[in-house]
């Protein structure tokens, strides 16, 4: 009897999943406004075949997946936007590219100078810089420098601009204490800081007040188990890491505010009780948003204005509404292009 119905069961079973396959496909397409283009956000259950599809992959030994790669213990590395050409030092800038940006950072710089401005470039190294060693062995540097290494070179021989490069401080750090994320592209809460006391270190040049308050002035607190920016893209939202933030243990007499734009992304403002602090704005991506609350105690006022898709946004009228004391202007290695900035103040 127990025979009988395993043979039926086989026999049957291809039919069931394909009545169930075809079942789950038509569902969405039932669905008002499903078309083809739309029809793989709509398949009933795709995240969670692609989640199981990545899992069985990487338990196989997989690690390249679109956009991201699986580095040594359980490191994951974005892929997008040319970060593994960063990595090999295979698309170098031209001696023109070094020159227009040399050329073009150093006429802003004149220009905001005479209007009493210091302006301030600083640019976040991509993970793979400051943790090569994880990088799968395969992936090898093939050029004897990256675009980074020209920059801050040709900037430094030949320019005038201010600018920051925070390789050395992160390097010098990540000896004793992790400064980014195993599962986000970005740096985490202790490399925030660095880039934070690093900014006020270089600003204190000119505005000698201007003093970083010390590690210890912080509270480092548990804010919970979460997804970072990677997993998603890997289609496997389950993987989850330790986030930490640092809670300031000084009353930083700051308020702010955030106008939320149609990307998602926030136009950060914030005033101070104490008005002859200097002020500040800001032109940044997605690395600067968490050192923005760290160097808002020390400003009057600051306005902070996110790298956007949203169109116009970066524009040179903020300086003249804000009229700041310090203009930086902050890239991660990966986006490094200062065309869109000076092409906005033009």
């Amino acid at each position: 009897m127990s025979f009988h119905f395993l043979t039926v069961i086989k026999r049957v079973y291809p039919i069931i999943f394909a009545i169930a396959f075809w079942g789950f496909s038509i569902i969405p397409i039932l669905k008002p406004g499903v078309n083809i283009s739309t029809f793989e956000e709509n398949f009933l259950g795709h995240e969670k075949l692609i989640e199981v599809f990545n899992t069985f992959r990487l338990a196989l030994g997989d690690r390249v997946f679109p956009d991201t790669i699986v580095g040594n213990d359980g490191w994951l590395f974005y892929t997008g936007e040319r970060s593994i050409d960063d990595y090999q030092h295979t698309h170098a800038f031209s001696d023109d590219e070094l020159e227009n940006y040399q050329e073009g950072l150093d006429e802003k710089y004149r220009e905001l100078q005479e209007k009493g401005i210091m302006l301030v470039v600083v640019i976040a190294p991509n993970k793979s810089t400051i943790y090569p060693e994880y990088m799968p062995g395969q992936i090898k540097v093939i050029g004897n420098k990256s675009r980074l290494d020209q920059l801050v070179e040709y900037m430094n021989k030949y320019g005038e601009t201010p600018v920051i490069d925070l390789r050395f401080d992160l390097e010098e750090t990540r000896k004793e204490e992790q400064v980014f994320y195993k599962t986000n592209t970005h740096w985490n809460s202790m490399g925030e800081y660095i880039a934070y006391k690093k900014i006020l270190s270089v600003i204190s040049q000119r505005f000698p007040a201007l003093i970083y308050h010390p590690l210890y002035d912080y509270q480092v607190v548990h804010a919970g188990l979460i997804t970072h920016d990677i997993p998603p893209i890997l289609g496997m939202p389950k993987i989850k890491e330790d986030y930490w933030i640092f809670q300031p243990r000084f009353e930083t007499g700051t308020d702010f505010s955030e106008i939320p734009l149609s990307d998602g992304r926030t136009v950060r403002l914030s005033k101070n009780q104490n008005q002859n602090l200097p002020s500040a704005l800001f032109y940044h991506d997605s690395f600067l948003v968490g050192v923005v609350p760290l160097l808002e105690p020390h400003f009057r006022q600051t306005t902070s204005i996110p790298r956007t898709s949203v169109s116009g946004l970066w524009d040179y009228n903020w300086i003249s509404q804000v009229n700041p004391d310090i203009v930086i202007i902050e890239s991660v290695e990966r986006l490094l292009n200062f065309d869109n900035f000076m092409a906005s103040i033009n």
